[in-house]
């Protein structure tokens, strides 16, 4: 039972130890690994020049040095690995014109493509300068002389011709882009001539009546010859004609070397007896020297009998010129007042030292684009090599490397050969790289060696380039005054005003907590102004200094607006008084406007108002005496005002109308009035015929100029009511004459008499 119970255990082990090597020998299957995804998503730059070998990168990812690239039509290129998503890539020369897609594989079977990444474009046409032509010297000879002209402008070759249309092509003689000389011919008739440059390029000029060729002046009729003995003397014989000499020389330096330019001073004495016209100084012929910076030659001005002028002129000596003293002969030509054509030399000397052969490599010109750059975005640096020495440079190398790099390999790594340069040689060279991350925003130098043989001698020149780096900022706001308005259309002193100010926040960013001062505000340290000021300020006082002008009301002229959000407009109203004693004039109200950055800084702009006060004139018009309560129609009625100017200063009045309802102006309806002094007064009259029963207005309107020079007026307006005038006084009718027969005359006598004799009764 025992045996039993331990037999299949040790069965099973032995089955186990001969079927497990089995089952370790059978293949156990695995997954192969899925290839790494190749992409290409750019080539930089994207546009090239045909006809010379460029370096490109290739940007993608899954990058391997086991990575080959192709271009479409041209075939496989061999690229350089940098890393996992860069390549670079040198174009050949020959590659033509056009559209081109690129791709890229592995080994393990991955690529990528992507159609039209690279396009090469001929290399631009070089334009023909355009040629002119400023002048001619001399501009005026007399017929029969051959002569050496001077023909000065721009844009000319060493292939340019200079042609004088009648006369036809003569012998130039190239001299600098600026000017030529052409011997002219002594068989051109009188007349006026134009001269014409030409290229054979193609590019021409020419000068309308640039030469005028005079007559000679005729011959001098000889006297007849006389019977009479010769004198014993011989009188000396006095030439009528200017004579230049040329005096004084001096040269600065006195020493120079080959290659270099030396000025020339000199004085030009006339020593003869009429005025020198005309007067060109130039380089002789035979001569070492070369004129320079464009001044082939000197022109003087008019030189009369024993004046002096004193002259300078540029000119360079060649680089083959031998040791020692060396002549510079100047050639003289000037005129008569006839026209006459006069030569003189001159010849002066400098200091010729020659130095030993060398080399010199420099940085010519350059350019980085794009200017300014991002950091961290590819740049493409082209500059200009140039040896300015008088020696071949060999193995000519430019490197950028130094401490403080801002400008770093793209792939083609730091070093670019440039070759050979001979003396004066400049060879363009195009350089890929990227802008470091941690580049500063603004002008950054960037380190340069430039390396290279002379006589088998290892020379190097460090020099620097300045790279814009863009900065890079967060959005901002910007507050801005859109628009204000005042409620009175009319600002006088002592008024009341209220000022609708609309503040518009033309940034991309919020402007947060503002408030607005009408006033300035300046903290401790501050100059006034704009000013940022970022977190607390440490305890600093901040004053507010009001307008002396306009005065707020209600408040004290700050108002809290709060958060204004980018691209919206926030109105904010206050009441001013303006100051009594103020004048007529524009005054400024500053606003002052504080509020804070996204980045939590504070932003301080100062905004100015400009608001205009006129003063009223002070002018009192009165009448002499009150008008009568009534008139009669169809009868003038005198009107007389007085004017007193009770102003502080002049009141420029400039006329008066007078107006009249249900009445005629008949004389004054139009009064011219001068200034009017202060305290002085002036006197209006005029006369009015009221035309019908009822009342009658009377409007006078003064016209005047405020101290801003715009017209103005003042309405006066009187009335008095017409009425019929009285009938006139009936005449009384007298009654008929009553005739009284006359008393009768009592005869007291014969009554008596009759009383006595006792006969009356």
């Amino acid at each position: 039972m025992t045996t039993r119970r331990y037999l299949i255990p040790a069965l099973l082990l032995v089955l186990s130890l001969f079927t497990l090597p089995r089952l370790l020998a059978q293949d156990i299957p695995t997954e192969e690994p899925e290839p790494a995804p190749l992409t290409l998503t750019a080539v930089d730059p994207a546009w090239v020049t045909s006809g010379q070998a460029t370096s490109v990168n290739l940007i993608g990812s899954g990058f391997t040095e086991d990575t080959s690239a192709q271009i479409d039509g041209v075939g496989e290129i061999d690229p350089s690995y940098v890393n996992d998503s860069m390549m670079a890539v040198v174009l050949p020369a020959s590659l033509a014109a056009g559209s081109y897609g690129v791709s890229v594989s592995n080994p393990d079977g991955a690529s990528a493509s992507l159609p039209n990444a690279l396009n090469v474009e001929e290399p631009p046409t070089p334009t023909v300068p355009p040629i002119t032509i400023t002048h001619v010297e001399p501009p005026r000879l007399t017929a029969g002389q051959e002569a050496t002209l001077s023909i000065l402008g721009s844009g000319f070759t060493s292939e340019s011709v200079v042609r004088v249309v009648g006369a036809g092509l003569l012998q130039t003689t190239f001299v600098n882009s600026g000017a030529l000389t052409a011997v002219l011919p002594g068989t051109l008739a009188a007349g006026r001539y134009t001269v014409e440059v030409s290229d054979p390029n193609g590019a021409s000029a020419s000068l309308p009546d640039a030469l005028t060729i005079v007559a000679p002046p005729p011959p001098t009729t000889q006297p007849p010859p006389t019977t009479q003995p010769p004198p014993t003397a011989t009188p000396i014989q006095v030439v009528n004609e200017p004579s230049l000499a040329v005096t004084n020389f001096t040269a600065q330096p006195a020493v120079i070397e080959p290659g270099q330019t030396v000025t020339l001073g000199f004085t030009v004495t006339n020593l003869g007896t009429q005025t020198a016209r005309t007067i060109i100084i130039s380089l002789g012929t035979g001569s070492s020297f070369v004129p320079a910076g464009g001044q082939s030659s000197l022109a003087l001005p008019d030189l009369g009998p024993g004046a002096a002028y004193n002259g300078a002129m540029a000119v360079s000596v060649g680089l083959d010129v031998a040791d020692g003293p060396v002549r510079i002969p100047l050639a003289i030509t000037y005129q008569d007042h006839t026209g006459e054509r006069y030569t003189a030399n001159a010849e002066l000397s400098v200091t010729v030292r020659s130095v030993l052969a060398n080399s010199q490599i420099v940085v010519d010109a350059y350019t980085i684009d794009p200017s300014p750059a991002a950091p961290g975005q590819p740049v493409m640096v082209r500059m200009t090599i140039a040896n300015v020495g008088n020696k071949t440079a060999s193995q000519v190398s430019v490197r950028f490397n130094g401490s403080g790099n801002v400008l770093l390999p793209s792939g083609s790594g730091d070093t670019f050969v440039v070759g050979d340069l001979q003396p004066g040689q400049r060879v363009p060279l195009q350089v890929p790289l990227i802008l470091s991350t941690e580049a500063k925003n603004g002008p950054q130098v960037q380190p340069i060696a430039i390396n290279y043989a002379h006589d088998d001698e290892a020379k190097e020149t460090q020099t620097t380039i300045t790279v814009n780096v863009a900065t890079v900022s967060q959005p901002q706001p910007l507050l801005l005054l859109s628009k204000y308005t005042t409620s009175e259309e009319v600002l006088q002193p002592g008024s009341r005003f209220t000022l609708g100010v609309t503040l518009h926040n033309a940034g991309a960013a919020d402007a947060r907590s503002t408030m607005i001062t009408f006033g300035t505000v300046a903290s401790s340290g501050d100059s006034g102004g704009d000013s940022d000021t970022g977190g607390s300020s440490g305890g600093s006082q901040t004053s507010t200094t009001p307008s002396t002008t306009f005065a707020p009301l209600g408040t004290a002229g700050l108002a809290y607006i709060g958060d204004i959000a980018s691209g919206s407009m926030v109105d904010v109203d206050q009441e001013f008084l303006i100051t009594g004693g103020v004048n007529t004039g524009i005054y400024s109200l500053p606003v002052t406007l504080q509020y804070a950055l996204p980045d939590g800084t504070a932003k301080q702009s100062t905004l100015n108002i400009s608001l205009v006060v006129i003063v009223p004139p002070r002018l009192r018009v009165s009448l002499p005496g009150p008008l009568p309560e009534t008139v009669n129609t169809g009868e003038p009625v005198p009107l007389v005002l007085e004017l007193v100017n009770e102003g502080r200063t002049d009141l420029n009045l400039t006329g008066a109308t007078v107006t009249a309802t249900n009445a005629e102006v008949i004389e004054g309806a139009e009064i011219p009035l001068e200034r009017l002094k202060s305290e002085d007064d002036t006197r209006i009259n005029a006369l009015i015929m009221p035309q019908e029963e009822g009342m009658v207005e009377i409007t006078v309107t003064i016209q005047y100029l405020n101290d801003l020079n715009q017209p103005g007026s003042l309405e006066h307006t009187y009335s008095v009511e017409a009425v019929m005038p009285p009938p006139p006084p009936e005449e009384p009718i007298e009654p008929d004459p009553v005739i009284e027969e006359p008393e009768p005359e009592v005869d007291w006598f014969g009554q008596a008499l009759m009383a006595l004799l006792g006969l009356g009764s």
